[in-house]
């Protein structure tokens, strides 16, 4: 009970409602697919969302107990099976959705996405090497291991094939050689190196885009979606998103009322669920889901800034931004002011391996905040 009363009990109750939202709007968002499209009972998804969430909070209770220092080991081991299972995926994974990113046991019952696990395990790892040789960065070749990692890992992703998360994490691994006390003349010449890269894709894409198939062009296009053209094609996931946002107008048709959930919009429970709780509970409804959002980071930040411990705060950070970086991907792909990409909006889109994954970061950086407060009384004590 020591530990419990030394949580971020905001940051623990924002998550809890974030939890909670997403199971019901899963339930509805679901049933009517579950029902035709997959035979299943109505109430499929909301349960194996539920055990999954039962399962994310049991771990999470569990990590919060753990001292902060044996994480280092535990995401040893666990990156080494990951990357295992990486490469299993690659050469004999089954493909889902045009991917081999499951994992399946238990004859396929029960799935889930190494490459998930992946970004939170090497946010943590890379976070205690950049402590560990934090005064020896201005040397590259100290620089080399949490790079290649990221990036070795972001191959074995992209290979499966899945651009969206190895984009995902490749951009993690930049924003972690940038917040931690990396040499001044290292970051500069990245930061030049990165520039010019941009700079030559950007000239570049042009002649990129009009060598790639149609199909492809138009993944990347995603403007008149709602054509006559496209609709009955390619466009017709984002047209249907676009509808269900305009539908929901100011205050939404009321919860479970969401008329593009009726197989209009494929992926409604995953990858199209903002545009189902925007339908049915309207703008408001999605921005209050969005400043609970920005809640959870202005806690973490307090979090990060507050924590003794360089890689606490480290790993604190990038949690935040990955988390923020899957939010703006997920928004932005649905309502089309970016490519859609297929990343999951976190804690609301259905899936056990995100929602663990979410809530196992949140564990990380409640024991970050529990040390912390542990340290400060040890020091009044001392002081006394």
């Amino acid at each position: 009970m020591k530990i419990l009363k030394k949580i971020d009990v905001p940051l623990f109750i924002v998550m809890i409602l974030l939890i909670a939202i997403g199971i019901v709007m899963i339930f509805s968002a679901s049933n009517v697919a579950a029902i035709v499209r997959y035979n299943q009972s109505p109430l499929g998804y909301f349960i194996k969302q539920s055990i999954w969430a039962l399962i994310a909070l049991i771990a999470f209770f569990i990590i919060i107990f753990i001292d902060s220092k044996y994480y280092k080991n535990i995401s040893i081991i666990a990156l080494i099976a990951i990357i295992i299972s990486l490469i299993y995926l690659i050469f004999k994974g089954t493909f889902i959705n045009k991917t081999r990113g499951w994992l399946l046991l238990f004859n396929g019952k029960i799935g889930f996405q190494p490459s998930e696990l992946f970004k939170i395990f090497y946010i943590v790892l890379a976070s205690f090497y950049y402590d560990k040789f934090k005064n020896k960065l201005d040397d590259p070749k100290y620089l080399a291991f949490p790079i290649l990692l990221g990036f070795g890992g972001a191959v074995l992703v992209f290979l499966q094939p899945d651009f969206g998360t190895a984009m995902v994490i490749s951009v993690i691994t930049v924003f972690l050689f940038f917040i931690n006390p990396v040499g001044k003349q290292i970051k500069s010449f990245v930061k030049i190196f990165m520039f010019l890269i941009i700079i030559i894709a950007l000239l570049a894409l042009p002649s990129i885009y009009n060598k790639i198939s149609k199909e492809k062009q138009n993944r990347l296009n995603t403007k008149g979606v709602c054509t006559q053209e496209r609709f009955y094609t390619d466009g017709n996931q984002l047209c249907n998103s676009l509808i269900a946002f305009n539908n929901g107008g100011l205050f939404g048709k009321g919860l479970a009322n969401s008329s593009q959930k009726y197989l209009y919009l494929p992926e409604s429970h995953t990858d199209f669920i903002f545009p189902v709780i925007v339908e049915e509970l309207g703008i408001v409804g999605g921005i209050v889901i969005i400043l609970l959002f920005m809640f959870m980071f202005y806690r973490i930040m307090l979090i990060a800034k507050s924590s003794y411990h360089n890689y606490q705060a480290s790993y604190s950070y990038a949690i935040m931004f990955l988390m923020a970086l899957h939010l703006f991907v997920n928004i932005g792909g649905v309502s089309t002011f970016i490519p859609l990409t297929g990343i999951p909006i976190p804690f609301l889109s259905y899936g056990g391996t995100s929602l663990v994954f979410n809530v196992i970061a949140l564990a990380f950086i409640q024991r970050a905040r529990i040390e912390t407060r542990l340290r400060k009384e040890r020091f009044i004590k001392k002081k006394v």
